[in-house]
C-alpha cells in the first residue's frame, strides 16, 4: 500500500555567493567539506505548514555533474527501498 501526501514543497537554491555565510546545517556542512571531498548534495526541509507547504532547501558545491550524478544514486536507492518495502508488505 502506497501513502501519498498533500505536501507542496518548493526546493529555493542558494546562491553561490552566499554559501559562505550559510547558517544552520547547511553551513555546518559546507565548513566540514576538506579537500578530499570532491562534491556533496544536501537537501533539508522543515516541517510543513497548516496548508501543507513545505521549505525545502538544495545546496551542493563541486562539479555540477557530479552532484547530479549523487542525486540521481540517491534517487535510484529510494526507488529500490521503496519497492522492497511494497514487496514485504
Amino acid at each position: 500500500m502506497s501513502k501519498k501526501s498533500n505536501v507542496v514543497a518548493t526546493i529555493e537554491p542558494i546562491e553561490t555567493d552566499a554559501l559562505a555565510e550559510l547558517d544552520g546545517v547547511h553551513g555546518q556542512v559546507r565548513r566540514m567539506m576538506t579537500a578530499d571531498h570532491l562534491s556533496y548534495v544536501l537537501v533539508t526541509c522543515k516541517k510543513s505548514s497548516r496548508k501543507g507547504e513545505m521549505e525545502v532547501q538544495m545546496t551542493y558545491e563541486g562539479d555540477p555533474v557530479l552532484a547530479s550524478y549523487l542525486v540521481k544514486g540517491a534517487q535510484d536507492q529510494f526507488e529500490q527501498d521503496f519497492l522492497e518495502q511494497e514487496v514485504d508488505e
